[in-house]
């Protein structure tokens, strides 16, 4: 990943995102993860002398999609949704995300930065249908400069820990997990603080620096 050429990329990056800052645009950064219906904690805990041992399924189900913008201020929107999460429906949640805006926040004032994934391929296309937008792309191999990066971390850590087998009857037993880790989701999002998201782009631009100097940098940094 540490090639002249990507790390040319992460320079002209932060050099981009830094001249919108400087001009006094609103930077929102979005991005997307999923949670497995049978996601579960690698640790437990057991009596003295005996072992946590809990035979579970294997981590296949459906995926829980869970997309959120942010500022350096505040959660600017999150959703979660079941299934796919292809570029259509990447699109239109875009457009829905900027329709909902915040007091105070206009579209002309905003530049959304998301990397390059094959899901935000039409973004560009939201330019023509909100005029004044901005779509700033990350650089390649480049979480550690995506602060929501750091918010799934938060969330999923909380989603584990809490994470029981959950007690469901026949029929749709499926269906009461969805809702079972759908719950975990949600209680995991309201934990995410002002400060925590505050704290997750400071973190984020403390890599600005070495971008610009075309320094190695590890993606798990």
């Amino acid at each position: 990943m540490n090639t002249d050429a990507n790390k040319e990329l992460l320079r002209q990056y932060v050099q981009r995102v830094s001249q919108y800052m400087r001009n006094g645009k609103t930077i929102i950064c979005m991005d997307e993860t999923n949670l497995n219906l049978f996601c579960r904690r690698s640790q437990g805990r057991a009596r003295v002398g005996e072992r946590a041992v809990m035979t579970l399924p294997t981590s296949k189900g459906p995926n829980i999609h869970i997309i959120c913008a942010l500022s350096a201020y505040q959660m600017i929107y999150m959703t979660r949704r079941r299934g796919a999460f292809k570029s259509d429906t990447a699109k239109a949640w875009l457009l829905e995300m900027l329709e909902n805006l915040p007091l105070g926040i206009t579209v002309d004032s905003v530049v959304v930065v998301c990397d390059n994934a094959p899901c935000h391929s039409q973004f560009e296309e939201c330019v023509i249908e909100q005029p004044g937008l901005t779509i700033c792309r990350l650089g390649p191999y480049s979480p550690m400069l995506n602060p929501v990066e750091t918010v799934w971390s938060k969330m999923k850590a909380v989603v584990k820990q809490r994470m029981r087998v959950p007690q469901v009857q026949r029929p749709g037993v499926g269906e009461q997990r969805l809702q079972y880790v759908e719950a975990l989701i949600d209680a995991a999002m309201d934990q995410i603080t002002v400060q925590n998201i505050a704290n997750s782009c400071q973190h984020s631009q403390g890599f600005f620096q070495r971008a610009l100097n075309l320094e190695d940098m590890n993606v798990g940094a």
